[in-house]
Parts: structure tokens; C-alpha cells; sequence
């Protein structure tokens, strides 16, 4: 049984020269306190020389196999969200997050419909003021929506109340009426959700326009049926928008959790602040359906405990299509503990 001491280095660009002495003096620190743990469990290493990724002969055999990749061609830089604790600087695995319970906000927020296709046209008395109603517990990446996400097999209920009309999931509007006090509405009519799609609705507060997609990944547990879908912060958003080209992955939020220029008039906030100040912009400017607080389970950083963030940060990835001729061919014998498939080798 062999155990490795894997260690993250954080990105130098996030430390100071300051504080470059007491980190290596935490690196070391851990180091020597997991080390002592796989001892007392009876793991069996080389505990004098161990396998540290830190080390610098380490991270010289990376550059080089990372040099045989890039001169490969296989090899291009992207986004792609990730755990990030504002803490610590650094990415987060699974197996690093604990969940905790905390007490937030939720929000049912009006998207306006700016283009509809002509999709509505002959609905009797609709409103000029059709919106799709999202439902976040995160306010603050909102500035990250580029998208609303659909069921596509699901139906979508347009619902009139007074001089405004509200898309929201058939099997939840109900319920979403009944968050903000609605009871006098006029249920206008229904469509798939599979024929919104390229519909366009307003960003609350950025200029430009929220495209409306389809997900598998859309239920009708809670919410509103329609996501709110910021790909530069969670994975689900991310893997639905690489459907559709036309989508960036915004990330408003640097690596201390401060509102970039990508969040407009909410720049230099942190979080926190800048939820409250998206909540109060929205109800000053009735685009604010309902809120409701609400405990959940939430992600924490296991080293500080505190809350984390889901955000996209360049990463660099490995394309295996320069590959995929050659793996064909090895599939000709494969060898399966013992048993071995010889492939009849395709004229």
C-alpha cells in the first residue's frame, strides 16, 4: 500500500512576498501532519523521501511533459468552473468541501422578454410585458447570466397579471403565485419548452440579452423551471451552454471574491455586499417577483470553513483527437485478463 503526500502549491501570482516565507512554512506544516496520520493508520512509504507534487524536480518532470503535449498541438487554454475558496486562494476537489447549513436569500427574478419570435403573437390578451421568472440563491452571479435554461418536454404556463405576463413551469406557477401574493391571474396558454428555445429576454441589469436554451438538467422540484444559467459559475450551466457557440462564459468575480467590470455598476463589491446591493437595484426597479429566506446546505472550505465560490478559471486541456485513428487501431486486440479479442481489421 503506497501513499502520496500531494500538497497544492498556490499560484505565485496570489502571494505576496510577505507572506511567501510563512507559506512554505503551512505547506511543510500540513505536509508533516499528513504524513504522521498515514503512519498511525499503518500505511507503508518511503516517509524519509517522500512523493511531494511541490517539490521543484516535481514540478521540472511537469514542464516537461507538459512541453510534449504543447509541441504535440494538443493542447489549448479554457475555462471551466471550479470550487475557489476567496480564503485560501486556491481550487477546491470534491473530496475538499464540506457542506454546512446556511440562511440566504432566495430570489424569483423577472427576465423581459426582448425578441419572442413571433411566438406569441396570437395570444389573446397578452401584456407588452411578458417576462421569464428565475429563481437564484446565489444574487451574486447574476451578472454572470448569459442564459435561461428550459425542460425541453416540459410545459410552460403564460400567466396575466394585471399589465404584466410571467412564464413559469405549469406544475409550479402555482406555488411561485402564491411566494409573491398573486391571486387574481389569467392562465393565457401553454407551450413545450422545447419551442421557446432562441428566445431572447433582457438582462436585469447588463446590456444584453439572456438567451433561452434546453437542459436535461432542468427538474420540477423546486424553483420555477426556468434556470437561471451562469456557465462561469457551476458546472451543470457550463456543460449546457457549450451547446450553444454563441454563449460566452463571463466570470465577474475575481479569485479574492470582488465584482469585476463584467458586473457593471456593481464593480469592486465583494459577494456579500453585492448581494444586497442586486437585491435592492431589482426591487427599486420592479423586477424583483418575490424573495423568500431560506436555509440550505452549502458548500465550505475544508482548511477554512468558510463558504465557497463556484467560478470558471483558466485551465488548459488536453485534446485527444489527434489520438483517436491510433486508439482505433489498438482496439484490433485488446487483451482482458488474459482473454484476448482479436478484431477482424476493417478493409
Amino acid at each position: 500500500c503506497f501513499f502520496f503526500l500531494m500538497i497544492r502549491r498556490p499560484p505565485r501570482s496570489t502571494l505576496s512576498s510577505s507572506s511567501a516565507a510563512s507559506d512554505v512554512y503551512k505547506r511543510q506544516e500540513y505536509i508533516n501532519t499528513q504524513r504522521n496520520q498515514f503512519k498511525r493508520i499503518g500505511g507503508i512509504g518511503r516517509w524519509e523521501d517522500p512523493y511531494i507534487t511541490l517539490k521543484p524536480k516535481y514540478e521540472q518532470t511537469q514542464i516537461e511533459v507538459f512541453a510534449n503535449l504543447a509541441t504535440s498541438g494538443s493542447l489549448y487554454k479554457g475555462l471551466k468552473p471550479v470550487y475557489w475558496c476567496t480564503d485560501c486562494k486556491t481550487a477546491l476537489a470534491e473530496a475538499e468541501i464540506e457542506y454546512m447549513e446556511d440562511t440566504v436569500n432566495s430570489l424569483y427574478v423577472k427576465f423581459k422578454v426582448s425578441d419572442d419570435k413571433g411566438l406569441f403573437k396570437n395570444v389573446n390578451n397578452i401584456t407588452d410585458n411578458v417576462y421569464f421568472v428565475i429563481w437564484t440563491t446565489t444574487t451574486w452571479t447574476l451578472p454572470g447570466n448569459v442564459a435561461i435554461c428550459l425542460g425541453p418536454k416540459y410545459n410552460y404556463t403564460l400567466i396575466k397579471n394585471g399589465s404584466e405576463t410571467y412564464i413559469i413551469a405549469q406544475d409550479l406557477y402555482k406555488s411561485v403565485l402564491e411566494e409573491n401574493g398573486i391571486e387574481n391571474y389569467e392562465v393565457l396558454g401553454t407551450f413545450k419548452g422545447e419551442e421557446l428555445e432562441y428566445l431572447k429576454a433582457k438582462h436585469p441589469f447588463l446590456g444584453r440579452d439572456s438567451l433561452v436554451i434546453l437542459g436535461d438538467h432542468v427538474t420540477l422540484e423546486s424553483g420555477t423551471g426556468c434556470v437561471h444559467t451562469a456557465p462561469g459559475h457551476g458546472m451543470e450551466d457550463y456543460d449546457v451552454t457549450r451547446k450553444y457557440k454563441e454563449l460566452d462564459i463571463p466570470v465577474p468575480v475575481d479569485a479574492n471574491g470582488i465584482l469585476t467590470k463584467e458586473a457593471g455598476m456593481f464593480e469592486g463589491l465583494n459577494i456579500y455586499k453585492a448581494n444586497k446591493a442586486i437585491e435592492n437595484y431589482l426591487k427599486e426597479n420592479n423586477l424583483l417577483f418575490a424573495l423568500k429566506e431560506i436555509k440550505h446546505q452549502y458548500p465550505h472550505c475544508w482548511r477554512c470553513k468558510k463558504p465557497v465560490l463556484f467560478r470558471a478559471t483558466k485551465q488548459w486541456f488536453y485534446s485527444c483527437l489527434l489520438y483517436t485513428s491510433d486508439a482505433a487501431d489498438e482496439e484490433d486486440s485488446v487483451d482482458l485478463g488474459g482473454r484476448r479479442i482479436i478484431k477482424k481489421k476493417k478493409q
